[in-house]
């Protein structure tokens, strides 16, 4: 037998609870279709404003409230800057109203539920990610944001611990507003230091199909042989 995990936090949970020894849980990281979440080929569109992008549902555990706070502390009345919230749930008109109270409305623009493609199109035409949870097992569509190249800032929730680096991005606590609005003005200003290609690099090492299927022979040739 085996137990697989996709993430240390999540790895170290089950452990935790009592219901395995750490070195029976194997890490193995969800695939993320990295032929599909690609760099756009004809590069990010240019600057001003500069161009953040969330993709999640509106829905307390996701924070998106906490985002459009950090936002609005950062960057408020400054048209240089704007968020692209990428995403529906029971929250949506409770967090357009926040937006509209803290001054940001014409900054952030809510773009509904997106298919695939339109998710890319939204990634690809930011110029950073942000991830707000209070708590992810592992993080999807931060792998996917990264995946095309974007540099992220997130909260230490979790699954994001595992793969957010200082050469990807920023990482802060959940549910600290000031400490997120501090990280959105970083990112701003050192947007050019990041690495678009290494980036990308530091997903595919991690969630490509061959090394999720080195992962995945790995973890059934051990528990045959449990």
């Amino acid at each position: 037998k085996g137990l697989a995990a996709v993430s240390t936090a999540l790895k170290d949970a089950l452990v935790a609870e009592g219901g395995a020894a750490p070195g029976d849980v194997a890490v193995h990281p969800n695939l993320v279709r990295i032929s599909f979440f690609t760099r756009p080929s004809n590069g990010r569109p240019p600057r001003p404003p500069f161009r953040f992008v969330t993709v999640a549902g509106l829905n307390p555990r996701k924070n998106i409230a906490g985002l459009i706070e950090a936002f609005a502390q950062a960057f408020e009345a400054e048209e240089a800057a704007s968020l692209t919230i990428v995403g529906d749930g029971p929250r949506r008109a409770a967090l357009e109203k926040q937006a509209r109270r803290l001054g940001v409305a014409s900054q952030v623009a809510f773009e509904g539920r997106q298919d695939r493609a339109g998710v890319r199109d939204a990634l690809q035409a930011a110029h950073a990610f942000v991830l707000p949870s209070r708590h992810e097992t592992f993080g999807v569509a931060l792998a996917e944001a990264m995946a095309t190249g974007l540099p992220v800032v997130a909260t230490r929730c979790g699954g994001p611990e595992d793969f957010v680096t200082e050469v990807t991005g920023l990482l802060v606590p959940p549910e600290a507003p000031v400490a997120l609005a501090e990280a959105l003005r970083t990112m701003r200003a050192r947007e050019g230091a990041y690495n678009p290609a290494r980036i990308r690099a530091s997903v595919v090492a991690r969630c490509g199909p061959e090394p999720f299927v080195r992962r995945t022979q790995s973890f059934y040739r051990r528990a045959r042989s449990a």
